[in-house]
């Protein structure tokens, strides 16, 4: 998460973390519902989008990785 937070391996560290949300909403979750009440995918499956969007999208202008020239 501190990696995402500076920018640094951006792409790289979201996609690991994607994976692990995916396993997480899918394997412990989906049998709970939906609905974080009920402790649900909800949150879970938010925080898997925001990843694959720092997938795509990358660290943005502010970035390390973008200061070092280093982005993939």
């Amino acid at each position: 998460m501190i990696l995402l937070a500076l920018g640094l391996g951006t792409r790289v560290v979201a996609f690991m973390m994607a994976i692990e949300l995916g396993v997480i909403v899918v394997a412990i979750q989906m049998p709970n519902g939906y609905f974080w009440t009920s402790r649900g995918t909800e949150f879970a499956l938010v925080l898997f989008l925001v990843c694959l969007a720092f997938v795509f999208g990358g660290g943005g202008r502010y970035s390390l990785d973008r200061k070092l020239g280093r982005e993939f």
